[in-house]
């Protein structure tokens, strides 16, 4: 498992790109998986199970854009009061 980003032209101009988790094939790769986190959690929890699997893929688990505290991370803005 490595990090490698390649943030595109408006990523790079909104500052930098969150990290993506990048898991390597199990042998040759026959597919690319994009796997990715639910609410309030980190890539890399997701990482290691997705790790576990030893999938003939190369996967890629993103990080989501929204940051919500202890290194957690989300897809889109939650309002935990209106939740």
């Amino acid at each position: 498992m490595n990090d490698r980003a390649s943030p595109s032209s408006s990523a790079a101009a909104a500052g930098p790109a969150p990290p993506i988790a990048w898991i390597e094939p199990a042998g040759a790769a026959r597919a690319a998986v994009l796997v990715l986190h639910g609410l309030d959690m980190s890539p890399a929890w997701v990482a290691a199970i997705v790790a576990s699997l030893r999938l003939p893929a190369l996967a890629g688990v993103p990080s989501g854009p929204v940051a919500r505290g202890a290194a957690l991370r989300s897809w889109w803005p939650v309002d935990d009061v209106q939740r």
